[in-house]
């Protein structure tokens, strides 16, 4: 199926799914087809833990589990009607079977759309039994766990689903101050590029957004923390990772805040109870914790805020990312003592560093094998265009994204900010989502960046 065609379909019916079937020699005139006419099906997330994604040049896909349907009942449909064909819900291909490489005279297939009704009674009784199965893969889906993405670890790996997954991710930092139309935009655009996770701060407060979900002492903000659950709930549908970071900030991103252990606390644990159904986000703990002004968290603090979350949430992944290149005695400390779940280092910004990832990389691997325990690399904020002297070009991402992939990284992020000597600081990008969705402040070079990384990690759309 064409995606342009598709989404043509999508937005005129807006149908609860789409099923494309094509059997015969050729496969030029399809004998089933059936295209939304199951709309009077519901499921119980829909509309708000179900956007609706139009395709771009490629289909984003999803897991069947994720859009809400069961994967063995589209197993007893794909028996039922053999050939090759696909279903599609709300914008994701979920399911295929058949060699999906051939093109068909998809134009022919839109005539049997009005003539096959599969609502009971119908008299074709090869559509009735197709539609009687779609219904019971949605309606057997949708007695299925609420979470459907679950971020996990195995060794120096990500999983997602329990499937090895390299985390490709995008800084979104301000999202708490967007509107929900900008960040639903933001996501279907960050989807066909590939990315599958997005960096958000809880506690963001630069260019005085009001994009925090706790305040500077820690206590919940309620629209902040509802819009901050929201978020989770609409990436959770779509496959996608979020990155909920706590800071206790420098001038670049608002004033002095979480000053104290306890107010760092009473954050931490506003965050994680809200936040605990999910499972697809991690914490960091500090943003730049070993930054000597208003960012410094001890590794003792660490330790203490560490194990508050293991009590409220013992299956949930934390860190705490460190500014630069991490020394050995505090990788160390950061395995040992403080026991994150993976190390975050933020590497140097300047035009060495991307020849550096793959050899940085290897180093910390072989360190963390010396100390007998190795946890995933995660480059949660690299290098990025507007901050200095250096603007890195497409060609420098992309060598440092190769770089971490071929040293053994777990995870890259596409960072993205404000330019620092710009009037106003404009474009802010990630760092100001107010007036302007992220995707519409990318400069030319980024944009070339983003088409080339994709091709790098391998896919169009994200991997749920």
């Amino acid at each position: 199926m064409r995606p342009a065609l598709s989404q043509r379909l999508l937005s005129d019916r807006q149908p609860a799914f789409s099923l494309t079937v094509m059997n015969g020699p050729g496969f030029a005139s399809p004998t089933l087809c059936l295209l939304g006419v199951l709309g009077f099906l519901f499921s119980p997330c829909r509309p708000s833990c179900l956007a609706q994604v139009f395709p771009g040049q490629h289909w984003t896909t999803r897991a069947p589990e994720q859009a809400g349907m069961s994967p063995e009942k589209l197993d007893a449909l794909r028996d039922h009607v053999g050939g090759r064909g696909c279903v599609v819900r709300h914008g994701f291909m979920v399911y295929s079977w058949g060699d999906q490489s051939k093109s068909s005279d998809v134009a022919s297939a839109m005539k049997p759309v009005e003539d096959h009704d599969a609502s009971p009674g119908n008299a074709n009784t090869q559509c009735n039994q197709a539609g009687k199965l779609m219904t019971e893969a949605v309606l057997d889906g949708a007695n299925g766990s609420q979470a459907s993405t679950t971020l996990g670890i195995s060794d120096s790996r990500f999983t997602l689903n329990g499937r090895p997954a390299f985390l490709y991710g995008i800084s979104y930092y301000s999202a708490l101050g967007a509107s929900e139309a900008f960040i639903r935009r933001d996501l279907n655009d960050l989807q066909r590029y590939g990315f599958n996770w997005i960096r958000v701060w809880a506690n963001w407060r630069a260019f005085d957004a009001d994009a925090a979900a706790v305040d500077g002492e820690g206590r919940p903000i309620p629209a902040g923390l509802e819009k901050l659950k929201w978020l989770l709930e609409e990436c959770d549908q779509r496959g996608l990772i979020v990155d909920v970071t706590l800071s206790r900030g420098n001038g670049a991103t608002g004033p002095p805040r979480l000053q104290t252990l306890d107010a760092h606390r009473r954050a931490a644990e506003t965050v994680v109870t809200a936040l605990k159904p999910r499972r697809n986000w991690y914490l960091d703990l500090s943003n730049e914790r070993n930054v000597p002004d208003n960012r410094f968290t001890s590794i003792d603090d660490l330790k203490q805020l560490r194990e508050l979350a293991r009590r409220l949430d013992a299956a949930l992944l934390v860190t705490a990312s460190d500014g630069g290149d991490v020394p050995t005695d505090e990788l160390r400390e950061y395995l040992e003592t403080v026991k994150v779940d993976f190390i975050s280092p933020h590497r140097p910004r300047d035009a060495h560093s991307p020849a550096q990832t793959e050899a940085k990389t290897k180093e910390y691997v072989a360190q963390m094998k010396q100390n007998g325990r190795v946890v995933p690399v995660h480059y949660q904020e690299p290098f990025r265009r507007g901050y200095g002297t250096w603007e890195p070009k497409a060609e420098d991402f992309v060598a440092d994204l190769r770089g971490a992939m071929a040293g053994g990284a777990a995870g890259w992020c596409f960072h993205n900010g404000a330019e620092h000597d710009a009037p106003d600081s404009r474009p802010r990008r990630s760092f100001d989502l107010r007036e302007k969705r992220l995707f519409d402040q990318l400069d030319d070079e980024e944009r070339k960046a983003i088409e080339r990384l994709k091709t790098v990690v391998g896919r169009d759309s994200v991997e749920p």
